[in-house]
């Protein structure tokens, strides 16, 4: 994400920034960041990025041809596991840590609000 062809605890805090509007990416920066392949930048993207900053995985879910995950349950789960995991390790900050649940916080606002919204959409449409 930063650029520098390595893949740090620094690519994450970028994209967890993007994620909670306290910074810029460009769309090439965006891209790198997303290793789920979901054509958007997320907050499980950026805690796959710690993981393997922290040498917990060794490959992105892109690399293995992985479905992107969707903000559902099944989501909420894995998201959970992955913050689990990286808070275990130790190998975090707190500050890291907390940025990651903000940015997952936020992402999980957004989904519910555009889910009311199209609800309401539908609604009225009969």
């Amino acid at each position: 994400v930063n650029a520098d062809m390595q893949v740090t605890s620094q690519d994450a805090i970028l994209s967890l920034q993007y994620i909670v509007g306290k910074g810029l990416l460009m769309p090439a920066q965006m891209q790198a960041g997303d290793v789920t392949c979901s054509f958007t930048l997320t907050s499980i993207d950026a805690s796959l990025i710690l993981q393997y900053a922290a040498g917990l995985i060794t490959e992105f879910p892109c690399e293995l041809k992985i479905a992107p995950a969707k903000n559902n349950n099944r989501s909420n789960m894995r998201f959970e596991k992955i913050y689990l995991k990286l808070k275990a390790s130790k190998k975090l900050n707190k500050k890291t840590l907390d940025l990651l649940l903000q940015a997952r916080q936020k992402e999980m606002l957004q989904w519910k609000l555009k889910k009311k919204t199209t609800w309401a959409k539908t609604k009225a449409w009969k």
